[in-house]
């Protein structure tokens, strides 16, 4: 016998993946019974269901809530004619912490934690399905040498998903964008963003499929907008939501479990946090082939926002490939592996920390044996932002504010194009070892008949030093002579950047008279550069460093 006590009051989340654990178990011969407050959960959501419900009285304290769980796992185990019934309690919620743990572990109960926020736990196997990189095997480590160390179930491999995640179906894509906010979320902002959405002509041919959980509010208006709009489709609570994933071309909504749900599915998203626990390092979100992520929706404009689905929409095959480019799998089996290590104590063969390594290269050019130089691929478009928003970079720009992600998302699908073309801005990232040093950019550009290289660089690292900016200027003034022999280079070098002004010196670049087409050139290239703060500096072809 396996008991569950859920706590339904943080979301609909931590009630479905134990519903889907308790399936997993059950299909494996045990009997599960649910301790669940009243809290209006409707009366059908485990209708058909291989478990039990004890519902608790409400507004319990969680010693009250902890001695009245242990009233009924003595009552279960004395129905069962066994002291020993219960074989686990497995906890769900953040409500219940070492307190209540504390209180079941002493009565002899074997007990599972399942958790997502690293906290303290009293428990015999702790489950935690986050992936942080490297660190995630580290998580959960007793907090002194000689405390029992539990069993850690740790990973994506134990994302606990409905069975139909493991399927292999097959996915089918249709002209389709997915909104959804979990179980419950204000419908709001976004609602404004889809209203925007309904209007634009480049989506007349899609449907717009928004999946509204039991407990949303604020829906009122997308109900007017599906009376006015036929191609606005609303789903109210469906009972799985594989299918609309599997049918979908992007996915707009929160990131929860949403996040396992759509890298079982393969699904391109771009998704928000809602809550704390819903807060990511972008790069452990890239592992899993998930790159448009935005911290809140608080601050961004419902025009803004809508651009950038619309951005989204036509770079589709761009986003599709980000998706495909996830260091680690996420199968559907996690359920199946939990359940079968507590019935069998057999702890499964890690599955996604051992692929953990891209086996994916790309093309590099070595420019010292440690020093290697690549192009930017969309696989980089949150690095580049971070390390353009560096206070060491930000000041000596034109524009010296934190771009937000958001208007990065836009900027880069727009301006990041094919490396082929000198066109289109490329750009280049210095490693060493593997590890991003700067970035390099280049574009080819007219003014009143005449050709130009415009450019620059930015730190991406604290270990950048001067040789390093020496070696890739030389390059890149070699590599744009190649392409484009006759153009002239222009630049702006704010005035207090002693480091750059040396470093263009000794390339060959001299300031620009006032008055001459080449400053104006340079204006008209960079409009927010002032002259009061930035010199304007060129280099003029063959002409020697």
């Amino acid at each position: 016998m396996i008991v569950f006590r859920v706590d339904t009051r943080c979301g609909l989340g931590h009630l479905m993946r134990m519903k889907w654990l308790a399936l997993a178990c059950s299909e494996q011969g045990q009997q599960c019974h649910f301790l669940l407050e009243q809290t209006g959960l409707a009366a059908d959501f485990f209708q058909n269901f291989p478990a039990q419900i004890h519902w608790l009285p409400a507004g319990l304290t969680e010693t009250e809530d902890a001695v009245w769980c242990l009233e009924k796992l003595s009552a279960l185990n004395a129905a069962a004619g066994n002291e020993t019934a219960v074989q686990w309690v497995i906890v769900d919620g953040y409500g219940f912490g070492l307190c209540w743990e504390t209180t079941i572990k002493q009565a002899g109960y074997a007990l599972v934690a399942i958790d997502d926020l690293e906290r303290s736990h009293q428990a015999d196997v702790i489950v935690d399905a986050k992936w942080q990189g490297c660190r995630t095997l580290q998580r959960y480590m007793p907090a002194s040498e000689g405390q029992t160390q539990p069993v850690r179930l740790l990973g994506p491999d134990f994302a606990i998903l409905a069975p139909e995640y493991s399927s292999g179906k097959d996915v089918v894509r249709s002209r389709q964008l997915m909104f959804a906010l979990g179980g419950g979320g204000d419908w709001q902002q976004l609602t404004a963003v889809i209203a925007l959405l309904l209007t634009d002509a480049a989506l007349e041919s899609w449907t717009l499929l928004v999946v509204i959980g039991p407990y949303a509010v604020n829906t009122a208006e997308l109900e007017q907008l599906s009376l006015r709009y036929p191609q606005l489709q609303l789903v109210r609570a469906p009972a799985s939501l594989s299918a609309y994933y599997r049918s979908s071309q992007l996915f707009v909504g929160a990131l929860g479990t949403s996040l396992y749900e759509l890298a079982a599915t393969k699904t391109p998203a771009l998704t928000f946090a809602l809550a704390d626990n819903q807060q990511n390092q972008l790069q452990d979100l890239a592992d899993l082939g998930h790159f448009l992520h935005l911290d809140s929706l608080i601050a961004i404009p419902a025009a803004a926002l809508a651009q950038l689905v619309l951005v989204c929409v036509q770079n589709i095959e761009r986003v599709k490939a980000l998706r495909q480019s996830g260091k680690l799998e996420v199968d559907g089996l996690g359920a199946r592996r939990i359940a079968h290590f507590l019935l069998t104590g057999q702890l499964p063969v890690p599955v996604s920390v051992e692929r953990a390594e891209n086996t994916a290269t790309a093309e590099k050019i070595f420019l010292t044996p440690a020093l290697s130089l690549r192009a930017v691929a969309d696989t980089d478009i949150n690095a580049y932002l971070t390390a353009r928003n560096r206070p060491d970079n930000s000041w000596r720009m034109t524009i010296t504010h934190s771009i937000p992600r958001h208007e990065h998302y836009c900027w880069w699908f727009s301006q990041q194009g094919s490396q082929q073309s000198s066109q289109q801005r490329q750009s280049f990232v210095l490693e060493q070892n593997g590890q991003a040093l700067l970035y390099v950019w280049q574009q080819l550009r007219s003014f009143q008949g005449q050709n130009y290289w415009i450019g620059g660089w930015f730190a991406a690292s604290d270990q950048v030093n001067f040789s390093h900016a020496q070696l890739i200027l030389d390059w890149q003034l070699q590599f744009s002579a190649k392409q484009q022999p006759d153009a002239i280079w222009v630049a702006v070098i704010h005035q207090e950047n002693k480091f750059v002004q040396l470093l263009n010196q000794r390339a060959g670049f001299v300031r620009l008279e006032p008055d001459s087409l080449q400053c104006q050139a340079t204006q008209h290239f960079f409009p927010q550069a002032d002259h009061t703060l930035f010199h304007f500096v060129g280099k003029w072809p063959h002409q020697e460093s």
